[in-house]
């Protein structure tokens, strides 16, 4: 998954591509549950309550740390093709969502730039 491809994505894509990069392989048959979803309709196969990744820095900084040394690497290449694709160079200012999207593109199978 490109950098641009995973832009397109909605929060609540992000949410479920988070949760299947760290071995949540069936998030998507899940409502997934955040404080921003929590008015639309059930999904039958269940609920699955979840950090709103996209907007807490607290949850990104769970799978940073989590994040296996040999991936690192990796994954601030990708966040950093992310903050220039968004005119932003300070690493340091990442938002929730541009890790996300790193995060994403880090575990996903071939995701880089």
């Amino acid at each position: 998954m490109t950098h641009k491809e995973v832009a397109k994505l909605t929060d609540e894509a992000i949410v479920i591509a988070v949760l299947k990069a760290i071995g949540f392989e069936r998030a998507d048959e899940w409502k997934v549950m955040t404080n921003q979803f929590v008015d639309r309709p059930t999904w039958d196969a269940g609920f699955l309550l979840t950090p709103n990744y996209p907007q807490d820095l607290n949850a990104c900084h769970e799978f940073e740390v989590a994040m296996p040394d040999e991936q690192a690497f990796l994954y601030g290449h990708n966040l950093m093709a992310i903050l220039t694709r968004d005119k932003s160079r300070a690493l340091i200012s990442a938002t929730a969502r541009q890790r996300c999207e790193a995060f994403v593109m880090t575990m996903m199978k071939g995701g880089t730039t």
